[in-house]
C-alpha cells in the first residue's frame, strides 16, 4: 500500500504531507473494516471463494454447453443415420443378401470377413478355407472343410459343402448347407438333403435374408430343380417353387428382392414368385443370361459376350452399360458386382487367360481402370480382393487387395504358398 501511494503521488510531495495522508487513509480503511466486522484475510478468502465460484460456474456452464452441443450433435447424427437407413429401406426392387454382397455370389462367393479377420479359399491347398487378420496372422480351418457360396452372419459362416478342390466329382454326394462357428469350430448341417451321383446333382446357395438361407438344388435323380429356403438353425425347411423337368436352363440364379419376391430363370424367361401371395409370374418372357443383379428397379445382366446390359423389370428400356470389345482380347465371360452405387466389371477370357477390371457409374459412364490380367475378384468390408492370372503381370500365388474409400494402391495381402506353410 505504501508503494501504491508513493507511486501515485510521484514522490514529489513533502514527507509530512505524505505521512499525514497515509495515516488518514490507514485510519479510514481500518475504521471501515472494523465497522463491517471483516478482516482483510476474510475479505481475501471471500474474494478467492468468489473467484473460484465464478470459475466453477464458468466451468459448469462450459460443461453444460459442451454437453448440450454434444447431445445436439449426437441427435443430428442419429437423425442422419435414421434418414440414411430410411433411404436404404425405401430403395425398391433391389436384391438383398445379409451374409455377403449379391455380386460376390456372381463372383463365386470366395471370401467373407468377421471384423478384421478375413476368410478365404486357398487355391494352393485344394480350396481349403483359411483366415488372415490385419497383422498377417494366418490360420487354416481344422478338418477337411471345403466351402463355396460363403456367407457370414453373427460369427457363423454359412456355406454350401463342395468336393475337394471344388472340382467336378460325380461321386460326391454331400452338397448340403453347413454352419461353421468361428468361436467354437463346430461344423453343423443346416440342410439334410439326399443327393444322388452324376453331373446333375448340385446345390447353389444364393443368398441369406432375414435369417433364412435361400438356395436352389437338383438331387440328380428326378430332373426337377428345386427353389427352397431353410432357417439358419436348420428348421422351417420349405420348397418355394419347383421347376419341372424340361423347363430348367441350368442354374436358375435365385435372387431375393425386397425380402418379398424370389426371381429366377426358366425356359419361359425371368420369373418372379411373390412369397406373400404364393403366386409365380413370368415378368420378362424369353429372358436368358449368364448372371444378373437386380438393383433399384433395373436388372443388370450378362450373356455369352463382352457386354454388360441392363433393362427395367419388364424387359423394356434395354441398354448396353459397358462394351468390352475394345480391350484387345476376346471376352468370353463377364463378372460384375455393385458396391456403394458403383458397378465393378471384370471382362475376361478363359482361353487367353486375360482380364480387365474396371469400375463405373450405374449408367456405365465415368469408367475407371483398376487392373489388368485379373482372374477373379470379390468385394469384402469395403476392400477389393483380387487374383491375377498365372504368368501375367503378377503371380497367381498372391491374394491382392486395395481399400475403396482410401483408394490405396493394390498391395499383397496373402501369399497362398506361404499360407500353407505357416498356417496355425
Amino acid at each position: 500500500m505504501y508503494f501504491y501511494y508513493k507511486h501515485y503521488f510521484g514522490g514529489n510531495m513533502k514527507l509530512f504531507n505524505k505521512s499525514l495522508k497515509i495515516v488518514i487513509f490507514t485510519l479510514t480503511v481500518s475504521l471501515f473494516f472494523t465497522a463491517c466486522g471483516i478482516t482483510k484475510k476474510e475479505d481475501k478468502n471471500k474474494g478467492l471463494e468468489k473467484k473460484y465460484e465464478t470459475e466453477e460456474n464458468s466451468k459448469d456452464e462450459t460443461k453444460e454447453k459442451v454437453k448440450k452441443e454434444t447431445e445436439e450433435e449426437t441427435e443430428k447424427e442419429t437423425e442422419k443415420e435414421t434418414e440414411t437407413k430410411k433411404e436404404a429401406k425405401v430403395m425398391k426392387n433391389t436384391a438383398v443378401n445379409d451374409g455377403n454382397l449379391v455380386g460376390n455370389m456372381v463372383c463365386y462367393g470366395r471370401m467373407v470377413n468377421n471384423g478384421d479377420v478375413y476368410y478365404f479359399r486357398n487355391p494352393k491347398d485344394q480350396e481349403r478355407t483359411y483366415s488372415v487378420d490385419m497383422k498377417g496372422n494366418i490360420s487354416r480351418l481344422p478338418g477337411d472343410i471345403y466351402m463355396k457360396d460363403m456367407h457370414i452372419l453373427n460369427g457363423n459362416i454359412y456355406y454350401a459343402n463342395t468336393s475337394v478342390g471344388d472340382q467336378q466329382d460325380n461321386n460326391f454326394t454331400d452338397r448340403n448347407i453347413y454352419k461353421y462357428s468361428i468361436s467354437t469350430g463346430e461344423n453343423t448341417k443346416v440342410t439334410n438333403l439326399d443327393f444322388g451321383v452324376g453331373n446333375d446333382s448340385w446345390l447353389s446357395f444364393e443368398t441369406l435374408v432375414d435369417n433364412f438361407c435361400y438356395f436352389s438344388y437338383s438331387n440328380g435323380r428326378d430332373g426337377i430343380y428345386h427353389i427352397s429356403r431353410v432357417y439358419i438353425d436348420g428348421q422351417d425347411f420349405s420348397e418355394i417353387y419347383t421347376i419341372p423337368q424340361g423347363q430348367n436352363v441350368g442354374n436358375p440364379n435365385v435372387s431375393v428382392v425386397d425380402n418379398k419376391y424370389v426371381y429366377f430363370l426358366t425356359k419361359d424367361g425371368l420369373n418372379c414368385y411373390d412369397m406373400e401371395k404364393r403366386q409365380n409370374s413370368v415378368v420378362i418372357p424369353g429372358f436368358d443370361c449368364q448372371n444378373y443383379i437386380i438393383y433399384d428397379g433395373t436388372i443388370y445382366y450378362t450373356e455369352e459376350d463382352q457386354y454388360l446390359r441392363s433393362s427395367d423389370l419388364t424387359g423394356g428400356n434395354k441398354k448396353i452399360v459397358y462394351d468390352g470389345s475394345s480391350l484387345g482380347f476376346k471376352v468370353d465371360h463377364v463378372q460384375f458386382n455393385i458396391y456403394d452405387n458403383t458397378i465393378y466389371v471384370l471382362e475376361k477370357s478363359y482361353d487367353q487367360k486375360m482380364g480387365s477390371l474396371k469400375k463405373m457409374s450405374m449408367d456405365g459412364s465415368n469408367v475407371v481402370d483398376i487392373a489388368d490380367d485379373i482372374k477373379w475378384f470379390n468385394i469384402v468390408n469395403g476392400n477389393v480382393f483380387l487374383r491375377y492370372w498365372d504368368g501375367k503381370s503378377k503371380p497367381d500365388t498372391e491374394l491382392y487387395t486395395y481399400n475403396i474409400a482410401a483408394n490405396t494402391p493394390i498391395g499383397q495381402m496373402v501369399n497362398f504358398d506361404t499360407a500353407v506353410l505357416n498356417a496355425k
